[in-house]
């Protein structure tokens, strides 16, 4: 499993391919997913909400249950579109691109 390039939270999802991170990590996820499936998000911070970006379909929060490790169903978009997983707001929100694949 390759390691997933962690960015800031940015306003425009285009523009997060563009920009790297020296942060720590607050948010790891797999690169790709299955439309329908689920996937892991693995939380190391404090944050109490993960909030999964689909395109067309809005902004979805999932609460991080104590053990840091949020399980959540991947929305139902075209293969090739890209999800933005993030947590935590402003300066020191964070997020990871998802691929979604057939």
């Amino acid at each position: 499993m390759s390691r997933p390039h962690i960015v800031p939270r940015v306003r425009w999802p285009w523009l997060l391919a563009l920009l790297g991170s020296s942060l720590p990590a607050q948010v790891r996820s797999a690169g790709t997913a299955a439309a329908g499936g689920s996937i892991t998000i693995d939380v190391a911070g404090n944050d109490a909400t993960v909030e999964i970006t689909a395109p067309g379909q809005g902004t979805r929060s999932h609460r991080v249950p104590p053990n840091r490790r949020v399980v959540v169903p991947v929305p139902n978009v075209p293969p090739g579109s890209v999800l933005l997983v993030s947590v935590g707001h402003g300066l020191r929100g964070q997020g990871v691109l998802v691929e979604v694949v057939p």
